[in-house]
């Protein structure tokens, strides 16, 4: 998915009112050339996601 793809995504999910995601699929944000950005965004609303995923704090 590229990057403007993921903001037109959270650009629609904004005007339904944000409602509530589980983002159950997700896909790796590209710049222009294909090379992947170094996070993920959900296909649904287009909400970045970190990835890989930090441990939790302890």
């Amino acid at each position: 998915m590229k990057f403007k793809d993921a903001a037109l995504l959270r650009a629609e999910w904004a005007a339904k009112g944000n409602p509530s995601c589980g983002h159950p699929h997700t896909a790796t944000v590209l710049f222009l050339d294909g090379r992947p950005m170094g996070f993920q965004a959900c296909t649904i609303c287009g909400a970045e996601i970190e990835w890989p995923p930090k441990p939790p704090k302890t």
